[in-house]
């Protein structure tokens, strides 16, 4: 059944037998909640949804908290993993759910590496076996047919799940701790770093900075493994906790300083004065200079991952129409042949 008609079957057993008549609407957090009646999940890169958990006029997102994590692993032949998140509304009822995990532009990467792949899958040359990984989001509303649809466990196997206690991280928190992890390893490695360092790497690193607690699956065995061999991935959440309290302050004196320039100025049509200007001072001005320095930094970070995001659009569409994303299950993508089969 189509998601269109999914939805239209869902609103028409609502009106018939009253099921919650007065369901608010969820908030107006965009990539984050969907509407009721919408018919596809909001889907970003993890860098622009760290702008817009962060930095765009959406303040309830650091309302929404992250109610439980759980890691997941795939039946299938490649064997993929991703996580999912619960995250709840600042008020009212909903819940969105998220899904993040990495994955590669196959053809694209068998291409440019020009190498043969084995009968099990393995690369004859692995250390050459690199490519800009594609770290997406894929959100919806909770108790929506494209909310249900991402809930579902569909071929899946739950690897592990994490409950917080006492700090529990909110959505722009989260939105953070997801694109550092995909700035810090950009190339997605056949062996070192790929959907499973990902998943490993980001789970890893909410127990460390928030105080999680894990409580494993049955398959928890099988994480980062296949067939039960382990991969050797990279041990890099240290690594990632430190460029995540980075960020974090960074973003803590850019709200600072945006909150003072708004308390300390009066705008008048067509001019903006400021009340303390002829008293700024040189702790001030260093201050600013500051803030400019981060300012051009993180349009840098912007600038380059806008740069891969053109590359991987550009070798999407010389393909078109024989790209197929994964195995045609809604919000998660998955490796293919990107994953290695032991």
């Amino acid at each position: 059944m189509s998601m269109q008609k999914a939805n239209f079957l869902w609103r028409l057993l609502r009106r018939i037998f009253g099921m919650n008549p007065s369901l608010p609407d969820p908030p107006a957090i965009y990539n984050l909640f969907t509407a009721l009646d919408a018919y596809r999940p909001e889907v970003q890169r993890t860098f622009r949804w760290e702008i817009s958990m962060t930095k765009n006029d959406f303040p309830g997102s650091s309302r929404c908290l992250v109610q439980k994590v759980t890691w997941h692993k795939s039946r299938s032949l490649d064997r993929h993993e991703f996580l999912r998140f619960e995250i709840g509304a600042p008020d009212g009822p909903h819940r969105a759910v998220v899904i993040v995990g990495r994955t590669v532009d196959v053809p694209s990467l068998a291409k440019s590496s020009c190498i043969a792949l084995t009968s099990c899958g393995c690369c004859t040359s692995p250390e050459s076996l690199t490519q800009p990984a594609v770290d997406e989001i894929t959100a919806a509303t909770m108790g929506t047919p494209i909310g249900d649809e991402l809930m579902r466990n569909h071929n899946y196997d739950l690897v592990s799940s994490l409950t917080f206690l006492n700090r529990v991280p909110s959505a722009d928190e989260l939105s953070t701790l997801l694109a550092v992890t995909s700035e810090y390893r950009k190339k997605y490695h056949l062996q070192h770093s790929q959907c499973y360092w990902y998943a490993r790497t980001a789970f890893k690193a909410l127990i460390k900075l928030f105080e999680g607690s894990e409580d494993p699956g049955d398959g928890h065995s099988d994480g980062g493994k296949i067939r039960g061999s382990t991969l050797s991935l990279r041990d890099d959440v240290v690594a990632v906790c430190d460029l995540y309290e980075e960020r974090r302050e960074e973003l803590s004196r850019s709200r600072a300083q945006l909150r003072y320039n708004n308390a300390t100025s009066i705008v008048h049509p067509g001019l903006q004065t400021t009340l303390e200007q002829s008293e700024v001072s040189r702790g001030a001005l260093s201050e600013n200079e500051l803030q400019l320095q981060l300012a051009l930094e993180a349009s840098e970070r912007e600038k380059e991952q806008l740069l891969l995001e053109v590359q991987d659009l550009r070798s999407r569409l010389a393909r078109m129409p024989q790209n197929i994303r994964g195995e045609g299950q809604l919000g998660v993508r998955h490796c293919t042949v990107g994953c290695p089969i032991v």
